[in-house]
């Protein structure tokens, strides 16, 4: 018998199975879907109160002058807290924003380890103007010193006679010279000679001076060299750029108190 002879009933009970067949699906998917949102819930509580979810340990490298806890308060991070809490673009630009750090790589790893490597700018010499100090960079950038970072300016010597407009000079000059023997240099210093009048002097820490133009500033590397081979102390050292040699003569300024004696005894 076809299902069209059945009857109004038949039609009726097949569409209240139809009916019934619908809420009974929409029922699993709404319980399949509160099942998945369950195992997420239990997953992400698992992964709350795991150490998985905590930064475990930081790492800090490629810092020779800022300290580590300097570095912990730029960024403002604490071992215990969440890694997701500070993504890594953010500590990133927290530790370049400051003035003595030049670059940062930020990564952390699965075991919730935060790995910084900093890059600090590298200080060439300083100027003192008006009681402030102001450090000069190998990058060319002007950092106005805090007494708490004088510890800078050990290994630098103090630019005498230049300003901020000659940063690019200084910047040339300097960064040809070894750290090793710029340690050793008090000051730079504008110098003026009548046959050079690009003549800089480097006062170093055992009392000589060494007088150069300022373009040839790399022979400054060559400093111990020189002292052991003109075995002096105390004394002006002249490099001249034709010879590419060094000497020993009057530092000029006991020329001038010569030339000054002998013109009051005439």
């Amino acid at each position: 018998m076809s299902e069209i002879n059945q009857g109004p009933d038949y039609i009726f009970q097949k569409k209240k199975d139809i009916r019934r067949n619908r809420r009974n699906a929409s029922r699993r998917r709404v319980l399949f879907f509160l099942s998945i949102l369950f195992v997420l819930f239990a997953i992400g509580l698992a992964y709350y109160y795991s150490s998985l979810s905590r930064i475990n340990f930081i790492n800090i490298s490629g810092n020779e002058r800022i300290r580590e806890n300097e570095i912990l308060a730029i960024i403002d991070v604490k071992e215990g807290d969440l890694r997701l809490s500070h993504s890594n673009s953010s500590i990133r630009n927290a530790l370049v924003n400051n003035a003595y750090i030049q670059d940062a790589e930020v990564s952390k790893s699965i075991n919730g380890t935060l790995n910084i490597v900093i890059t600090e700018e590298t200080p060439l010499c300083y100027f003192y103007n008006n009681d402030k100090v102001t450090i000069v960079t190998k990058s060319k950038k002007l950092i106005q010193a805090a007494s708490s970072k004088y510890s800078w300016l050990v290994d630098i010597p103090l630019a005498n006679g230049f300003n901020e407009s000659d940063v690019e000079e200084l910047v040339s000059a300097l960064s040809l010279v070894d750290p090793a023997v710029l340690a050793n240099c008090l000051e730079i210093r504008r110098y003026p000679l009548s046959y050079d009048t690009t003549t800089v002097y480097y006062r170093m820490n055992d009392g000589n001076y060494m007088f150069m133009a300022s373009k040839l500033s790399d022979r400054l590397n060559y400093y111990f060299d020189i002292l052991k081979s003109l075995k002096v102390q105390k004394a002006c050292i002249f490099v001249d750029e034709k010879s590419n040699s060094a000497y020993t003569s009057s530092c000029p300024w006991d020329v001038v108190e010569e030339e000054n004696t002998d013109d009051g005894d005439d």
